[in-house]
This record gives C-alpha cells, structure tokens and sequence, in this order.
C-alpha cells in the first residue's frame, strides 16, 4: 500500500466545524439504520487500504457536494484546509456500523460513488463524537494517542526483519549462552501447527489478496478460501484465516462496549478481518493486517509461553540487540566512509553499549531496548502510563547510555580516546512518538547529567533506525554526525521521521534489509506453491 505522507498534525473536518453545531444522534442512527450494510461495509473496507486524500475520491465528494447541497460555496471553504478522513475516523465508522447497522441489509448493495460520498459524510458527523467521553483529558495525552496511532509502517521493511529476528537470528544458538536461549521455533509449531516462516508468508499471501494497487474502489472486496485453493498449505491457510477473523456477533459486541472509547480498536488490531456468514472475509483495516507481520508476532510468539515466564521477553530482548548490531555492522561496511564500528564488549563488571559508531572525534553510541508502549497508553491516552512509557523507553535508557560512557571516560578506556562529541541514541522495537514538550523537559533532564561531552539524544523506532542507516550507506553520503547536527539544529524534538521527510532524505531500505527481503519473498513462494515453482536450484 502506496500512502500519502500526512503531515503530522492535520486538522479533519467534523460537522460542527461547518454547521456551527452537532448533527442529532437520533439521526445519525437512523440513517445508518437505513443504510444498505453490505455495500458499506464492502466500500468501507477499501477506504482503509488506499491512499489516504485520494485525490480522485476528494474530487468526487466536493462535485457531490456542489451539485446536491444549494448555495454550498462555504461548505467547501470549510473543507479547503481539512483533512476528509482518518484511519481513526473510518475505524471509528465501523465500530457505529456493527452497534446500530440493520444486518438484515448486509447482502444490499449501493453505488459506488454514493457509499463513498456517505462514508465521508458519516466520518463528517461521527468525528464530533470522537471525544465525549474525554472531555476533561488533559490534549496533549490524547495526542499521544494519536501520533502513536498514526504510525504508518514500510511491509518489505517489517516483513525481512521479522524473518531476520525470528527465523534466522533466534536460530544462532551460538549468539547466546545456554542460560538465555530459548528455541522459540520449536515452540511456535508446537503451539500452531505451522513455523514463524510459514506464518509471515501466509500473512503476505493474505495481504497481496487486499492490496489494491489501482486504488479504484470496487463492487467486491472480499475473499474467501478458495481464494488460496491452488496453494500446498491450504489447512494452515485456514487457520490463520480464522485466527485473524472476528464474526459479526461478536464484534457487535466489543463495538457496542466500546464505542465511546476514542482510541480502542484492539479488537481491530488483533482480528483485522471481518468473517461473514457467507464464509466471505473483509478487511476492517489493511494497517492491522500489515502488523501481523512484525509487531502483532511479537505477540504470538509470547503467547507460546506461560504469563509468568519473563525470559522469553529477555531472549526477544537479545535477538532484537543483535539485529540491531547486524544491520548497523551491514551499514558501517556498506559506506564509503571510513566509520569505525565498535561492538558490546564487557568492561569490568559492566557491559558496553550494544554498538557504537565511531569516525574521528565523534561517538555515535547505541542501545537498543525491546520495549512497547503500554495498552493504557495508546487505547486510554492514561497520563500516568504514557508519563511511565515515555521515562521507560526514553528517558531511562539515554540516562543508561550516558552513565555508561561516564563509566567509559572515567577509566579512561581506550575506546573513548579522542572522542570529543558524543551522541546518544536510543533504538525502540516499537514506535513512541511524544510532543516536542514532552520529549524536551526528558533531553533536558538528561543534559544536565556531566562527566560526558554529550553533543545530542536521539530515540528512534527500528524503522527509523533502519532509515538512519540507509543514508549513512548510501553513495555519496555525508558523514551521519553532520546529518544528525542537522537533526538538532532544525527539529531537536521531532521524531527522526519527519525530520527526514522534511528534510527530503530519500525514503529507502538498507541494502542489507532489501536483499534479505527478496530472499525470503522467494522461500515463501516455496512454501504456498512448492519448489517446483521457482526451478531446481
């Protein structure tokens, strides 16, 4: 999926905005009361899995408005600085769907062009009622929420670094000592029935069934199983099928014991396929499919081990640090310049950093912490939790890299000689985006601690890392101290993503990311379609 980078904070139209109050509730119901719920529902799910303003969609909705509505000149300057639509919005549309929809309409059909003009005109309405129940909450949380929500993934990225972490690396028993080791692949097929390879390629099976690349909303949406019919592994197929999938009565259920909750749409994230009775599956959102793939597994592989086992999220931890000294050590070899890169190393009784990245007087010094913001935080925007999820994945691991090289410097051990200026970056498994006061008061905090020439603090999510050493690897590259001086001096608080994107760094994979990518698309064509498919080797 081809998404438009949205600013990152856009303004959505809602119906107050232009009718100065909100549209009746009672009416709201009635009409989608009425509505043609099959139609809707098979409209609906392609909203969520193309270009966000599509340019064509938005033309449409403002001819329909001019040609339907009389003297309409202010509704369109109403909209003229404002976003259509949101992936919260259409979520939020889906969860008013499955409470007040008629199912008895669920085989009806509609126009195309009318059901898209409806669902722009419900997201108008609904997203005035996107906030009751949070009234009293501090904004800034709710923005938490929302950024975090937002965050939008590169598939190819997530899909190779989920064979790298998963399927190569927690394989190399001799990366870890007996101690740490778990075999989480013997574990996962125990428990499902199929490998973590097997799994990601159905995923990406199942996601190119979704994909529309024309971005032409369609009479028909769904799939079924015979979608899948001439692949070898149908029964697993199935599976997974089921496992993604929620049935209509139960999601009217969560919806209805959610629906005033702004940011809950974990039953989405966790079964992002609708399953009909007809054995048809739609996509609810194309975002939680993508997820599946790094994020979400994440979640199932947890799920082979009991609650209280607390080493299987240490062994993630280590597989996930190892990644990140791979892809670094990748990219350092990759550059035409002459970057030093340092590996962990004990020192004492302390540990190193997990990699740093050295080129003459300047340290670049990385750790990398497999850490999540809390359910709370994201579904809640719970002050208390998002204030602990911030300290935790931000604020204490920089205060570890900085005690660390205090360490370093006060022994004066070789590896900080002639090192003048140091940069210390913290790299997330997960995404935490936070506002520049937010992130701010914690760098500053962190500033004031001595005993290291700190020059900048950097927190980055592993895509953006994977980002960040994308250009440090590219021909022709400035040196990466420079491009991060930049960061400083121009967004000293903004996510490194939009700092990039402003920035026009080139949006591309590591070399490193991207081959493994096309490596491991080739075995999953093995395992739907068998080895016949691609020759003898």
């Amino acid at each position: 999926m081809n998404k438009n980078v949205v600013d990152p904070i856009a303004v959505y139209a809602t119906y107050s905005d232009i009718f100065g109050q909100k549209y009746d509730k009672g009416r709201l119901i009635e009409i989608i009361k009425a509505l043609p719920l099959g139609g809707i529902f098979t409209i609906l799910s392609q909203l969520n899995s193309i270009e966000i303003e599509n340019a064509r969609i938005r033309k449409n909705y403002f001819s329909y408005i001019t040609l339907n509505i009389p003297n309409s000149t202010f509704i369109l300057e109403k909209y003229k600085d404002r976003i259509l639509y949101t992936p919260q919005g259409l979520l939020t549309i889906w969860k008013w769907l499955f409470v007040y929809g008629d199912f008895d309409k669920i085989n009806d059909e509609i126009n195309i062009d009318h059901g898209i003009n409806l669902i722009l005109y419900l997201h108008l309405i609904i997203s005035d009622y996107l906030y009751d129940v949070n009234d009293n909450k501090d904004l800034v949380y709710d923005f938490f929420s929302n950024m975090n929500f937002n965050s939008q993934q590169d598939v190819g990225s997530s899909m190779a670094r989920a064979c790298v972490i998963y399927d190569e690396i927690s394989k190399e028993d001799h990366l870890f000592n007996s101690k740490e080791y778990i075999d989480i692949s013997r574990a996962f097929m125990e428990k499902y029935g199929y490998s973590i390879k097997e799994f990601v390629a159905i995923i990406f099976a199942i996601l190119t069934s979704f994909i529309n690349k024309r971005e032409i909303i369609s009479p028909s949406a769904g799939i079924n199983l015979e979608k899948f019919s001439l692949f070898s592994p149908i029964e697993k197929i199935e599976s997974i099928l089921m496992s993604l999938s929620v049935d209509i009565d139960t999601i009217k259920n969560w919806s209805l014991e959610n629906i005033d909750n702004s940011w809950n749409f974990q039953l989405f994230r966790e079964k992002p396929l609708l399953r009909l009775d007809n054995g048809i599956f739609l996509s609810i959102s194309l975002s939680f499919l993508y997820e599946q793939i790094y994020n979400q597994l994440f979640f199932k592989i947890r799920e082979c081990f009991s609650k209280d086992n607390t080493q299987i999220i240490s062994f993630i931890g280590r597989c996930f640090e190892k990644y990140v000294e791979r892809i670094t050590e990748e990219a350092t070899r990759e550059s035409q310049i002459s970057y030093e890169l340092i590996k962990e190393f004990s020192f004492g009784n302390d540990k190193s950093p997990d990699c740093m990245i050295r080129l003459g007087d300047k340290l670049l010094v990385i750790e990398a912490k497999s850490k999540r913001p809390k359910l709370d935080s994201l579904i809640n925007s719970n002050p208390d939790t998002i204030e602990s999820d911030l300290i935790n994945m931000i604020k204490h691991p920089l205060e570890q890299l900085h005690n660390c090289m205090k360490k370093l410097y006060e022994k004066s051990h070789p590896v900080v000689h002639g090192v003048n200026e140091v940069y210390l970056m913290v790299v997330t498994q997960a995404t935490i985006t936070a506002l520049p006061p937010q992130i701010s008061e914690i760098y500053n905090e962190v500033m004031t601690l001595s005993g290291v020439p700190v020059k900048g603090l950097y927190h980055l999510d592993i895509e953006e890392y994977e980002w960040l050493l994308a250009i440090l690897s590219n021909k022709g590259a400035k040196p990466i101290f420079r491009i991060l001086n930049n960061k400083n001096k121009l967004a000293p608080y903004s996510s490194f993503k939009n700092f990039a994107l402003k920035g026009s760094y080139s949006r591309r994979r590591l070399s490193y990311i991207n081959q493994k990518f096309l490596h491991h698309t080739i075995d999953f064509g093995k395992i739907l379609v068998g080895e016949e498919w691609y020759g003898a080797e």
